[in-house]
């Protein structure tokens, strides 16, 4: 069980939404990689050989992502939703909803 489960459909839906727009509007290839790691579950050396990069920016492409998403969701109100976000990979009832609103 996640830290967000006992939270009603709602509020789930309504973090689900700011969440999906933050990661939506950060830069491209930050959000690839974002995406790689949060939403799929990639190591960051397997993310580096798929996208034929270095480790090294692979962890500057996530850490520009974690600044943008902590500025956005800080602002919004979200900040717990950020902290969350930075030590987990996103649950994976998070990651469905998701998939859903994403183009």
């Amino acid at each position: 069980m996640d830290a967000l489960s006992n939270e009603d459909e709602e509020v789930k839906q309504r973090k689900i939404i700011k969440l999906n727009e933050a990661i939506e509007n950060l830069p491209p290839k930050c959000r690839e990689i974002f995406k790689m790691s949060k939403l799929q579950g990639y190591k960051y050396k397997e993310i580096a050989r798929m996208q034929n990069i270095s480790v090294k920016t692979v962890e500057a492409q996530m850490g520009k992502a974690y600044a943008k998403l902590r500025t956005v969701l800080s602002k919004k109100g979200y900040l717990n939703l950020f902290l969350y976000l930075f030590k987990k990979r996103i649950p994976q009832h998070y990651k469905l909803k998701l998939k859903e609103i994403a183009p």
